[in-house]
């Protein structure tokens, strides 16, 4: 077992997770096939998963990061995502 502790490797956990979602979503700006307000939206929520990773809110960024997925789940089933 490596020598992070449970905080750490909780923050390391969110931080990745935060940094690909926002390559997945980081992509919906530029494709003119996705609902700019929809693109918009998910952005956001990525800006608010890093924020609160980057201030140690680490249970507020994991809940921010689970309702990101949600809607990102959403809005693809909903064709508004591809």
């Amino acid at each position: 077992m490596s020598g992070l502790t449970v905080g750490r490797r909780c923050r390391h956990a969110i931080v990745s997770a935060a940094l690909a979602s926002a390559l997945i979503v980081g992509g919906c700006a530029s494709a003119p096939s996705y609902d700019p307000d929809t693109a918009d939206q998910l952005q956001q929520q990525v800006r608010d998963v890093t924020t609160a990773s980057a201030q140690g809110a680490y249970d507020e960024a994991h809940t921010a990061l689970l309702e990101l997925e949600a809607d990102a789940r959403d809005a693809h089933a909903r064709e508004l995502i591809t």
